[in-house]
């Protein structure tokens, strides 16, 4: 499953053409289901799973900060 935003018209083509392969739910969320002998193109797979994780991590990473200080011992 991925979570999208900017995707989202690609998916719902996607879902739209395949509906056994893409299921695009209400909330972003994407279904998407492959086999090793009909797998996700990886150009899709990449792009999707970037912004998936920038959706649901990237802005409590930002947060935080990239930068992680290290504590100093003894």
């Amino acid at each position: 499953m991925f979570k999208l935003k900017a995707s989202m018209p690609q998916a719902l083509k996607l879902a739209a053409e395949n509906p056994n392969r893409f299921e695009v739910g209400s909330t972003g969320w994407v279904t998407a289901r492959f086999t090793a002998e009909e797998p996700l193109p990886k150009r899709i797979w990449g792009k999707w799973l970037a912004e998936s994780y920038e959706v649901t991590c990237g802005a409590d990473q930002k947060a935080k900060g990239t930068n992680k200080s290290r504590a100093k011992s003894g």
